[in-house]
C-alpha cells in the first residue's frame, strides 16, 4: 500500500498500517497457515471501540459496524471505518464479496480503535443453541499429542495404552491428536504425514525424545508409555469443577475448505487466544512397523492443517479479554491442501489458551467436532 494514500486518507493522523485484504493467515516455509508479517500497524488508543453485528458471514451478507467512545456513546457518525486496504467503509456497512478473513479498524480524530476480524465463508455452520445459558461449569478437556510414524516399531504400544486410557473416565477430559511429522521417521509411505505435523514437531522440539512421544497441551513434557501415567498427568491438570472457558461449535466442509463456527464463553475473565486444527481419522496404513493388531494400522485424529501454526508459536490468534459470562465468536475456514485427504473423515479441533504462571500460552480447554456435525457446550457432570 502507498504511504501517500495513507496520509491522504488519515490527514494528520500519523501511523503505519499493514495487512492485505483479506487478512492472510500467514505461513512459514512449510506452507502452513500462521501469523501475519509486515510493517507495524497502528496501535489502538483504547478510547474508541469498533464492534460488528456479526463476525462470521456468508458471501452477500452485510456487516454493520458501530463505534463507541469511552463512555459507551455511539460515535459512528463521527468515525471513519477502514478495511485492510484503507478503503473507507461507507455508512458503517460492508458487504461480503469473497471468502477469507478481513480486518477493519476505525478512527475518530487522532484516536484509533481495536481491530475487528470478519470471516467470510461459503457456508456458515450453525452453532447449536446453549442449552444452559446460566451454567458456567464447563467440562475441561486437555489435548494429548501423540508423536508417531509408520516406521516406528514401538508406536503400536502407545496405541494400546491410549486405547486403555480411552476405556477410563478420563476419556471425557482430553482430545487426542496424532502427529506424523518427525523428519527422521518420515517416508512417502506414511499416509498421515503433513506439513502441519512437521511444523508442530519444530515447536515441540527437544521434548520429542524419539517415537512414540506423548505430550499434553502446548508446554508439557513426554509422558511414559503407560495409561496409568497418562491418567496421572491428566489428573494433575484437569479442573473437575469446570474449565476457564467453554466451547460450542459446528463444522461443514467440501473438497477445498473445511469451515467451522465456534462460540467461546468465559467462566473466568482473562485474555485468551484460539487456534483450530484440521484432523483426519480412519487413515489406513498397511505398512505400520510393529503392527500386530488391526487397530495398529488405522491412524485417527492425524493433524492435516491448522491456523496460525509456526515453529515458534501454535497458540493461535488473540481473542482479547473475555469477561466472565461473555462470549466471542471464532469462525474460520481451513484449507484442504491435498486430494488424498478424505474430508468426510475429518473434523476440527478448537483450542483455547491463556497465559500460565510462567507467562506461556497454555491450553485452557478444547473441543472437537467432525465435519457436518455440531457440538454444544459440555458441562460438568458427576462422575
Amino acid at each position: 500500500m502507498k504511504i501517500t494514500k495513507f496520509f491522504a486518507l488519515l490527514g494528520a493522523v500519523a501511523f503505519a498500517f499493514a495487512a492485505c485484504e483479506p487478512v492472510n493467515n500467514g505461513g512459514d516455509d512449510n506452507g502452513q497457515q500462521g501469523g501475519t508479517d509486515g510493517p507495524e500497524r497502528p496501535e489502538p488508543t483504547g478510547s474508541i471501540t469498533l464492534t460488528a453485528d456479526k463476525t462470521s458471514v456468508e458471501i452477500g451478507d452485510i456487516v454493520t459496524f458501530t463505534v463507541t467512545d469511552a463512555e459507551n456513546q455511539d460515535v459512528t457518525s463521527q468515525a471513519n471505518i477502514y478495511d485492510a486496504e484503507l478503503t473507507v467503509v461507507e455508512n458503517g456497512k460492508w458487504t461480503a464479496a469473497t471468502t477469507g478473513v478481513y480486518e477493519f479498524f476505525a478512527t475518530v480524530g487522532s484516536e484509533n480503535s481495536n481491530y475487528v476480524k470478519i470471516s467470510v465463508m461459503a457456508e456458515v455452520p450453525e452453532i447449536p443453541e446453549n442449552p444452559e445459558p446460566e451454567n458456567l461449569a464447563f467440562n475441561h478437556r486437555a489435548i494429548l499429542v501423540d508423536f508417531t510414524g509408520v516406521n516406528c516399531g514401538y508406536c503400536p504400544d502407545m496405541v494400546d495404552e491410549l486405547i486403555k486410557l480411552h476405556g477410563t473416565s478420563w476419556v471425557n477430559h482430553y482430545n487426542e491428536v496424532t502427529n506424523h511429522g518427525l523428519a527422521s521417521y518420515l517416508t512417502d509411505g506414511d499416509p498421515a504425514r503433513s506439513a502441519a505435523a512437521t511444523t508442530m514437531c519444530n515447536f515441540y522440539g527437544g521434548r520429542i525424545t524419539g517415537l512414540p512421544t506423548l505430550i499434553m497441551n502446548f508446554n508439557g513434557q513426554g509422558i511414559n508409555r503407560n495409561y496409568n501415567a497418562m491418567a496421572s498427568t491428566l489428573q494433575s491438570y484437569i479442573q473437575l469443577d469446570g474449565a476457564d472457558v467453554g466451547i460450542s461449535m459446528a463444522v461443514s466442509g467440501d473438497s477445498e475448505v473445511v469451515y467451522f463456527a465456534s462460540e467461546i464463553k468465559a467462566a473466568k475473565t482473562n485474555e485468551y487466544r484460539a487456534t483450530a486444527w484440521l484432523l483426519e481419522s480412519d487413515i489406513y496404513s498397511p505398512n505400520q512397523a510393529g503392527a500386530t493388531k488391526p487397530e495398529h494400522k488405522i491412524y485417527d485424529f492425524a493433524i492435516r492443517n491448522g491456523l496460525n501454526i509456526t515453529r515458534s508459536d501454535i497458540s493461535g490468534e488473540d481473542l482479547g479479554t473475555i469477561e466472565e459470562g461473555k462470549s466471542v465468536e471464532y469462525s474460520r475456514g481451513i484449507e484442504v491442501t491435498s486430494n488424498s485427504w478424505k474430508v468426510e473423515n475429518c473434523g476440527v479441533l478448537v483450542i483455547v489458551s491463556a497465559k500460565d504462571k510462567n507467562g506461556k500460552w497454555e491450553v485452557v480447554n478444547s473441543a472437537y467436532c467432525p465435519v457436518n456435525e455440531s457440538k454444544a457446550f459440555e458441562f460438568v457432570t458427576a462422575e
